[in-house]
């Protein structure tokens, strides 16, 4: 149950009280300063400036030490800030004028003026762009144009702040909007508004949003309601706001280096520290006045503070390090939301995108201790010679623990004097209380009868060793004078060391329990993870190597050793940790001079030092002589042999790893110390060790010797040593003969990196010609050969011939896209579209919508799932539309936007609970608006022109659908409600609909009215008041289905009723939703019906033909004169189904949604077919009255095609119905229309060769 290999694990936690914050100087305020309204630091946190009055102040930020007085400004300066490479520093107040200095010189280098006080300056990250703030307006200055652009703002600035990649420019507003800019200028976005002012704001770059793992840069907003609140750049939340205790006044974050926290500061002398959630994590002391702005120093976790009073303080802010080791494995913690892995020479990273606490190691796997959760990892070494971790278990907690240690498939935590055995998914397993509080726990132990046992350390001094199970029962007991602070296995688990709380080591017998050895004063410890009796420990500032035996050295090295390997240690400094390489040298003297020959060779063998090598030679010269090997005078340093050995570790070369610790290979060292290679290889060879022999050979560049030997035992590769070969030739910059060897080796990245870094001669053909050549694809080659190119940056011609032999369409496309050349991007897209990425599929659109074509773009767009660009897309196109009173083209562009987003999306009224991209962009909601669109354009021509061919019944049925449909503040961008309402007042009046007339006349007389139209409401519409208030019955809307007359005019209480989407246009009596004419909207008369529930749709229409072809097979003399009379029969038993649905119970109930007319078995088979029409709802959803109006058993049939079902009851009409977007027409209109535009009057659908427009 238990891995049988155990080492080390420490553990951390970090709470409030952790942080330690010091103050490390403070300037104090004369009687004649003012207020400090703003510092910063130099991006190498060298200086810091700050503003006091009108003048600039430039202090040492080590000690607080004045280096400079700046006077330029007339009056108080509000705002300062460097630029991202301390080039330059900018300054802003109230004498409406904005400096720039010199960062070096501290000299001005320019002055320019704005209309009103400036409030804030902000550099750019990655440019001298500088944004300068004032209450009217903001400007934009750049070092290479030397001008000033200005764009007016509608409410005073008093922040600003740039993204992290620089992209847009917030700007935080007196009237609670924050605003979003780009560098250009142009304005993007509002991004929300509060009640309050918001005074400060600020960036996190690179944020992971851990829901979806979106990376994306977060916007963190301090507003006077005393919160902040974190938006992404479209204004979206994301995080709940959080309530502060102060007035925020400035907002400073740190950055991924120092530790990912924010420091917030404001009113009442406040300043608080927060992680990237918002959560606080400490304090600073409090101040005696309000603080304006509070600073993060870049390369330090420091913080300046400036105050009203006219102080200056400056803090350290330190968490404490977090870490935890197991063998050659150690991860730290790193800032307060990443761990770091560690490995030899290889790193990894964790992102854990929340406060890490606690950390623990147990062979590869890594247990994670997060605020509320325990994620346990799995650490895998990749061939990136990297580290990559993937979870395998997490469980949630709000537990706090003194200590935590992972086992192999548990956990082991502490609190107070109490142990706890958790399982992986969070479930308690044993709990155990003990006679003291637990100060430590050490790792797991195989005892010998197989059972795991742990070593804790506990207040009182004693040391017990439980058995994980059961129950922890006492396997044995130590007893200290003092409390036990840290316990420490060694790898092999003969040794144990304890720490107590007077810093007192000792080392105990793992076995025999017997005191081994005990240290004072010491401050760290650890094992070596390979030698058992090497160890290393500091002490007062010194860090001993040592022995069991007592051979020792010292290092005057701060910091505590957490790895101890090879040779070179790991020491933790502040919250950051750095490896050092120590000297073994003195140990190896100490352990020669006691006689100790084998040690040292292990030693030795296994550091693998060069410097090692050679004392070791020199010391034991007269023993290895006495084993038959020939003297020298001549005993130089073996750097050769090293060289071998490490040879022997890293290449491979199959060679038992105790070869290096035995006599033989010795003797071979000793043959090349002598300058003997000759025989060093024979003894190779007859030592049956041939990839040795070809080792030493290469390493004194014999290579011919090297490639015979090799083809002679078939033991080593020959285009192994001819890449050896070309890599000595490059240090000695033989530049052919290394790019020739490496061709010859296959080593066509290599060649491809020597020729970029030398750039001899035509050098980008040689590296063209290298691509050409290789035989099959080289990925790296590739991508070396492309970044040369690009960093070199070669003209065009040569980066398309590059682009176009490696296959890189995405690069290709951009290239063209740059160059504007069209045709060939179009070619390169037609044929790699699949293996082009998200850059290109953009750069593509873009070129689209430059020629016009924005409905190709937009579908680029959804087909490759860039919605938000598509849908941007369409919106600006639809905005421009509308803006030139087009509403035909907007009509046009919402239709194409439907038609194109419905083929990408699934139907969003019968899929609610499935999730798709286009969610948020109802397909129904955007068909509905171009209908709208459709109709409004009849409208504006009435109202704009001096005639129109629209008859006065169409132009009435049109205004008062849309005064139905659609009313404030829900209203489509350009639609104007006064002329909807005149329209319906005057053709009102025209038809005798009195009672309308009113109502849109006293509807009018609050609204703005054209100049045009005055003059017509005037005597004319006052006749209306000596006139019935009753309309005209002859122009009033009739339902087929129960005969009731409608109002033109809907009631308050059916619009309430209304769907969300669609029109609000169906019988008050019944609900059974009008279906209109698409020409001059007049009810038509069809009635929608449902087939019986046993019959599913697609049967329902192979009864309704195959009936009527049974029909005509049979067709007589007798059946024709039946017809009639079976046409009867049919309009009889359809008339039943309507009879028995109007009376349905159902209807009396409170749901008022419509429910087509369901009819029977008898009825359905008896229908003529030229008085059906269906619409199959799974090629497009429509639904244009109400998305109610499908049945609930029907609608949601699955395996199948959905439809809706439409009789026209009265035949001598003729009825059309559009293939494409499924709208009704009087035949004749739409023939008509055909006729006119060559297309339906709404989709200019055409192709009616191929698809009919009639009945079933």
């Amino acid at each position: 149950m238990f891995s049988s290999f155990w080492r080390r694990v420490t553990f951390g936690t970090i709470n409030m009280s952790d942080v330690k914050i010091e103050e490390l100087w403070r300037i104090l305020p004369s009687e004649k300063d003012e207020a400090v309204y703003s510092v910063s630091f130099k991006p190498n946190g060298t200086n810091l400036a700050a503003c006091k009055g009108r003048n600039l102040y430039l202090y040492d930020s080590s000690n607080g030490r004045l280096l400079r007085k700046l006077r330029g400004h007339t009056a108080t300066i509000y705002t300062i800030a460097w630029s991202a490479d301390g080039s330059q520093l900018a300054s802003g107040g109230s004498d409406n004028t904005t400096i720039i200095w010199d960062g070096n010189s501290l000299k001005g280098v320019l002055k320019f003026s704005h209309d009103t006080s400036v409030q804030a300056v902000a550099f750019h990250p990655t440019s001298n762009i500088l944004a300068s703030c004032s209450n009217m307006d903001f400007g934009l200055w750049s070092s290479t144009t030397r001008k000033v652009s200005k764009f007016k703002v509608e409410s005073k600035i008093l922040a600003a702040a740039w993204s992290g990649n620089g992209d847009h420019l917030a700007l935080a507003h007196e009237s609670g909007q924050v605003g979003l800019w780009d560098v250009h200028g142009n304005g993007m976005t509002i991004l929300g508004k509060s009640d309050a002012p918001i005074w400060c704001l600020a960036w996190i770059p690179n944020h992971v949003i851990a829901d979806n793992n979106i990376v994306t840069d977060i916007l963190v907003v301090g507003s006077w309601k005393k919160s902040i609140s974190f938006l992404d750049e479209y204004g979206r939340e994301t995080k709940r706001n959080k309530n502060t205790d102060q007035l925020p006044c400035s907002l400073s974050y740190s950055g991924e280096t120092h530790g990912s926290f924010m420091i917030i500061s404001g009113s009442g002398g406040r300043s608080s520290i927060i992680n990237r959630d918002g959560n606080k994590i400490a304090e600073l002391p409090k101040q005696d006045s309000w603080i304006w702005r509070s600073c993060l120093s870049p390369l330090g976790n420091r913080v300046a503070i400036g105050m009203d009073s006219g102080s200056i303080a400056m803090y350290s802010v330190s968490c404490p390090f977090i870490w935890g080791t197991d063998g050659c494995w150690m991860a730290w913690r790193n800032g307060t939301m990443d761990v770091i892995l560690n490995n030899g020479a290889r790193f990894g990273r964790i992102r854990c995108h929340s406060e890490v606490c606690q950390i623990s190691i147990c062979g590869n796997c890594l247990a994670v201790k997060l605020l509320d959760k325990v994620i346990i990892y799995e650490l895998v070494m990749d061939d990136n010679a990297g580290i990559s971790s993937e979870c395998i278990h997490s469980f949630a907690t709000k537990r706090v623990n003194d200590c935590f240690h992972l086992l192999t498939n548990q956990l082991i935590v502490s609190k107070d004097d109490t142990l706890f055995l958790i399982s992986f998914d969070g479930k308690m397993l044993i709990e155990c209380a003990l006679k003291s509080r637990i100060n430590c726990i050490s790792a797991g132990v195989i005892t010998k009868n197989g059972r795991v046992s742990i070593t804790v350390g506990l207040e009182n001094g004693d040391v017990l060793n439980l058995l994980v199970k059961p129950a922890f029962p006492l396997d044995f007991e130590l007893q200290h004078r003092c409390g036990i602070n840290e316990i420490i296995q060694s790898p092999n688990q003969s040794i144990f060391a304890v720490i107590d709380a007077d810093h007192t080591l000792y080392l105990y017998h793992g076995s025999t329990k017997q005191l081994i050895l005990s240290e004072k004063d010491i401050d760290g410890f650890v094992f070596h993870s390979s030698i058992p009796n090497f160890i290393c420990f500091s002490r007062r500032g010194s860090l001993v190597i040592q022995t069991l035996d007592g051979c020792s050295t010292s290092f005057q090295l701060k910091g505590k050793p957490v790895v101890f390997n090879g040779s070179g240690v790991l020491l933790s400094s502040r919250n950051s940790v750095i490896r050092k390489c120590l000297s073994m040298v003195s140990i190896l003297k100490q352990m020669l001079a006691h006689g100790d020959v084998c040690s040292a060779k292990l030693i030795v063998s296994t550091l693998g030092v060069d410097e090692a090598w050679s004392i070791l030679a020199e010391e034991v010269k007269s023993i290895l002589v006495e084993k038959d090997l020939p003297e020298s005078r001549d005993f130089h340093t073996v750097a050769c042999s090293s060289r071998v050995q490490k040879q022997i570790q890293k290449q491979d070369i199959e060679v038992d790893k105790c070869f290096v610790k035995s006599k033989l290979f010795f003797k071979i060292a000793i043959f090349i110390m002598l300058s003997q290679y000759e025989s060093a290889v024979r003894f190779c060879l007859e030592s049956k060790l041939p990839n040795l022999a070809i080792e030493i050979l290469i390493q004194l560049e014999r290579w011919n010797q090297a490639k015979e030997l090799a083809r002679q035992t078939n033991c080593v590769q020959l285009d192994t040593i001819n890449r050896r070969q070309a890599s000595s030739a490059a240090k000695k910059h033989d530049i052919a003969i290394a790019k020739t060897l490496y061709l010859e080796s296959g080593g066509y990245t290599e060649a491809i990196q020597l020729i970029g870094a030398n750039k001899c001669g035509k050098w980008e053909e040689e590296i063209l010609d290298v691509l050409e050549m290789m035989p099959s694809k080289n990925n790296l080659a590739i991508v070396a050969a492309t970044s040369i190119f690009e960093e070199s940056e070669v003209d065009d011609q040569l980066l398309e011939k590059l682009y176009s032999i490696t296959g890189n369409s995405t690069k290709l496309l951009l290239l063209y896209y740059s160059k504007d050349n069209f045709f060939e991007a179009r070619r390169i897209f037609d044929c790699y579209q699949d293996k082009i990425d998200s850059s290109g599929i953009i750069a593509y659109a873009k070129m689209l919508v430059s020629k016009g074509d924005n409905l190709g773009a937009f579908e680029i767009y959804c087909r490759h799932g860039i919605y938000e660009l598509g849908f941007r897309n369409m919106k600006d196109l639809l905005t421009t539309a509308v803006t030139m009173d087009a509403f035909d083209d907007a009509r046009t562009i919402l239709h194409q936007w439907y038609t194109v987003a419905s083929s990408y999306s699934t139907n969003d009224i019968f899929n609610e609970s499935k999730e798709s991209p286009l969610k948020t962009y109802n397909t129904r909601a955007i068909e509905f608006q171009a209908e709208i669109y459709y109709m409004y354009h009849f409208i504006h021509l009435y109202c704009t022109e001096p005639f129109t061919s629209s008859h006065p019944e169409t132009i009435l049925n049109i205004s008062s659908l849309l005064h139905n449909s659609i009313s404030p503040p829900h209203v489509p961008q350009g639609i104007s409600m006064a002329n909807i309402l005149y329209a319906l007042t005057k053709n009102a009046t025209l038809l005798d609909a009195n009672g309308t007339a009113k109502f849109a006349f006293e509807k009018l007389r609050d609204r703005y009215i054209m100049p045009q139209h005055r003059s017509n409401l005037g005597v004319e519409f006052l006749d209306i008041y000596t006139k019935s208030f009753d309309d005209n019955p002859d122009i009033l809307p009739t339902c087929y289905k129960c005969g009731s007359t409608n109002p033109l005019i809907r009631p308050t209480d059916v619009n309430s009723s209304a769907n969300t989407v669609g029109w609000s246009d169906q019988c008050i009596s019944c609900n059974h939703p009008f279906i209109r004419c698409f020409v001059n909207f007049d009810v038509l008369p069809l009635i929608e019906f449902t087939p019986p529930k046993e019959v599913s749709h697609s049967e329902a229409i192979e009864l309704i033909l195959k009936t009527r072809q049974d029909k005509e097979c049979c067709f007589s003399l007798d059946s024709a004169r039946n017809e009639e009379n079976e046409n009867g029969l049919s309009n009889e038993l359809f008339d039943s189904c309507v009879l028995r649905s109007l009376n349905d119970k159902s209807l009396l109930d409170e749901d008022t949604s419509h429910k087509p007319v369901e009819v029977d078995y008898d009825s359905l088979i008896s229908l003529p077919r030229q008085e059906i029409f269906v619409i199959q709802e799974s090629k497009r959803q429509i639904s244009k009255n109400a998305e109610d109006s499908l049945s609930g058993d029907s609608a949601k049939e699955s395996g199948e095609e959905r439809c809706r079902f439409f009789k026209n009851v009265l035949p001598e009409i003729g009825i059309a119905l559009c293939p494409n977007c499924h709208n009704f027409f009087h035949e004749s209109d739409f023939e008509f229309e055909v006729l006119r535009t060559g297309g339906c009057p709404f989709c200019k659908f055409s192709d009616f060769e191929h698809h009919s427009y009639g009945h079933i």
